[in-house]
């Protein structure tokens, strides 16, 4: 499974991204990834200066792939930790 996460907006504009491929029962990724709360990726920017983040899960980026839009004030709980694992996970 690969799983990409893309920081864009802030105050700079400069966008960043991490990606980790991982196996999805392995070390807990697969009860993190249904922790998620998908509800909380309703798109667009709080105001000026606010990230955006976009999630992309991918088993088969062909057939199975789902990709959350998450501003940054939603972006807290599982999907911080979500990003802290996929930048800690090495290549």
């Amino acid at each position: 499974m690969r799983i990409t996460v893309r920081r864009t907006g802030g105050m700079a504009g400069i966008s960043r991204e991490w990606s980790a491929t991982v196996d999805a029962e392995e070390e807990g990724w697969r009860e993190l990834l249904d922790r998620l709360p998908r509800d909380a990726a309703q798109g667009g920017a709080d105001g000026a200066d606010r990230f955006i983040y976009l999630v992309v899960c991918a088993s088969d980026p062909e057939t199975d792939e789902w990709r959350c839009e998450i501003p940054e004030r939603n972006f807290t709980g599982p999907w911080q930790e979500l990003l802290d694992r996929v930048r800690d996970t090495p290549e």
